[in-house]
C-alpha cells in the first residue's frame, strides 16, 4: 500500500489541477463577458457592486455548472421567462457558438437598461483562435440597437 500511495496523491493532484482549467467552451464565453467595451453597461446595485451577469438559457442551453466568473461570482442562468418575470436589467442571449479545434465563431446580444424606459441591446459577431492553450479574439463586429 506504502508504494501506492504517492501515485495516488500525484493522480489526485493531477485531477485537481486538470479541473480547474477552462474547458474550450468556458474560455470562450468568459472571453466574450470579459469584453471591454461591454463593462460599462453592466448594472450595479445601490452600494456600487456590481449586480452577477445574468445568461438567458435561450437559444443555447448551457450547463449552469460552467466554470466562468464574472466579478467574482457565477453568471446566473435563467431561461427567458425568469428574465423578464424578474425584471432583470442586463443580459447576454448566445445565439450561436461554432467551435472547431483552433477556431470559433460566436453570435451572441448583450441587453441593458433593460429596467429603463429605454431598453438597448448590442449584437455581436466574433472570431477567437486558439493560440497554444489559450483562445485570442482576432475580429468581431458590433450592432447597436
Amino acid at each position: 500500500m506504502k508504494r501506492f500511495l504517492p501515485i495516488i496523491v500525484l493522480m489526485t493532484i493531477a485531477l485537481c489541477v486538470k479541473s480547474q482549467e477552462l474547458t474550450d467552451q468556458e474560455a470562450i464565453i468568459q472571453q466574450c463577458i470579459d469584453l471591454p467595451g461591454l463593462q460599462e453597461h453592466f448594472p450595479r446595485e445601490y452600494s456600487g457592486n456590481f449586480i452577477p451577469v445574468h445568461i438567458m438559457q435561450y437559444p443555447i442551453q448551457f450547463d449552469e455548472g460552467l466554470n466562468i466568473r464574472k466579478f467574482e461570482a457565477p453568471p446566473v442562468f435563467m431561461s427567458r421567462e425568469e428574465i423578464y418575470d424578474n425584471n432583470v436589467g442586463a443580459y447576454f442571449l448566445f445565439e450561436k457558438i461554432d467551435e472547431m479545434e483552433r477556431h470559433a465563431l460566436v453570435k451572441f446580444s448583450f441587453y441593458y437598461d433593460c429596467t429603463s424606459k429605454s431598453p438597448q441591446y448590442e449584437h455581436y459577431d466574433i472570431k477567437l483562435e486558439k493560440k497554444e492553450h489559450e483562445w485570442v479574439i482576432t475580429n468581431f463586429e458590433i450592432q447597436n440597437f
